[in-house]
């Protein structure tokens, strides 16, 4: 009997203290610590716990170390107290602001937002939970994002050196802004004798991180077509080309054994110019080539189209466009980023019409010139407007 009463009194001791380990383990749940958390900037994403208060500030001294280069190196300083944040400018160069109004020193509720240089960072109270949970997130984030910016230096790696252009055009212009970090867009740029020069433009289905994917297939393929043209030493056909990206790209497309099929597709165009006998063929999936001559704009489109897009005609036969080039002239590649922009008073694309027009206004530019009436045209159009997808544009003159 008595042992048995041992056993009850040891068994309601470990509930007992399994209950105030317990107690604990909840309170801390709703113990809350002030945090600095960044919502927009180059930090955005991550958060600066700390216990009463702290120095913020660009400069290695500061607690919290912002990477903006309008934040002063020791900026402000916030102390926190009986649930409230004093918010103290430290003789910032460019001010602190809490709603949009400059402050010196001033206190604050949690929830407030403070703007330092280009930085928004928001005064808030979180749990340990929270803060271990956020930091996670950002923590993964971050890894994704430094993972897409490697893949970023990679596709860099792809994109032809634009200086071969200088041994056949005057001038020239080349713009490629791809919407996210990659971009689905790609040109190359491939000298196949001293004479003769291949321009490709190309638009992958998608954008981002899938459409990077697709550009380094098309890479690689182009360099097995450009090894098959070096060795037969045929005549260059860009609608020949094409057609064989299109087989290639077929195949790469071939639906599975679970009948799925991978959407691996692009609209470019090949031009090929040859200097001594100064003559251009074009062809186009997809895509238009517009030229300027005798101060007269025109159009070739391409066929419509696609390449690999999964239909019966894997033989499809592009069709190739012959011109003779005269000094003077000048041809004007692009991928249907810039045309189907959305923007202006209206939130309309800016269109195939206006793009034409701005090309006839700028006819008699130097390209150095049209390359940044194209950029602040479009900065203008967009407005804040979001990006819809990458740009690629190439701009020669002869």
């Amino acid at each position: 009997m008595q042992d048995d009463n041992k056993k009850d009194s040891d068994l309601v001791e470990r509930e007992v203290d399994d209950t105030i380990i317990d107690s604990h383990v909840n309170i801390n749940k709703f113990i809350l610590n002030p945090v600095i958390s960044v919502i927009y900037g180059e930090d955005k994403g991550k958060l600066f716990p700390f216990n009463h208060s702290t120095i913020i500030g660009r400069g290695n001294q500061s607690d919290v170390i912002i990477n903006d280069k309008l934040v002063s190196r020791s900026h402000l300083k916030v102390f926190y107290e009986n649930n409230s944040f004093n918010i103290e400018d430290l003789n910032s160069a460019n001010g602190t602001y809490l709603e949009g109004k400059k402050i010196d020193k001033l206190s604050a509720l949690p929830g407030a937002v403070v703007k330092i240089g280009n930085t928004l960072i928001t005064l808030t109270l979180k749990s340990d939970e929270q803060i271990q949970a956020e930091e996670k997130l950002y923590n993964s984030h971050k890894n994704t994002s430094d993972s897409i910016a490697s893949a970023a230096i990679i596709q860099n790696t792809i994109l032809s050196d634009e200086s071969a252009l200088k041994n056949y055009f005057s001038e020239y212009l080349i713009i490629w802004e791809p919407k996210d970090i990659v971009s689905g867009d790609i040109y190359l740029i491939e000298e196949i004798t001293p004479e003769e020069l291949l321009i490709f433009v190309i638009d992958c289905v998608g954008h981002g991180v899938s459409g990077a994917f697709i550009t380094m297939s098309v890479k690689a393929i182009e360099q097995q077509i450009l090894t098959d043209i070096k060795n037969t030493q045929d005549l260059i056909s860009p609608a020949a080309i094409l057609n064989k990206f299109n087989q290639h790209i077929n195949q790469l497309s071939q639906k599975g054994s679970d009948n799925t099929s991978n959407d691996i597709s692009f609209d470019g165009g090949v031009l090929y110019y040859n200097k001594s006998r100064q003559e251009v063929k074009y062809s186009g999936s997809s895509n238009t080539l517009i030229y300027t001559q005798d101060k007269l704009t025109n159009i070739i489109k391409g066929d419509k189209h696609s390449i690999g897009c999964h239909d019966p005609a894997e033989h499809f036969q592009y069709k190739e466009h012959y011109l003779n080039v005269n000094a003077g002239m000048s041809f004007y590649l692009f991928t249907d980023g810039y045309t189907d922009q959305v923007g202006g008073k209206k939130g309309f694309s800016f269109g195939r019409k206006n793009f034409v027009k701005l090309i006839e206004a700028m006819n008699e530019l130097p390209m150095r010139e049209q390359k940044k009436t194209f950029v602040e045209t479009m900065k203008n159009y967009q407005g804040l407007s979001e990006r819809r997808d990458d740009i690629t544009l190439i701009g020669l003159k002869v």
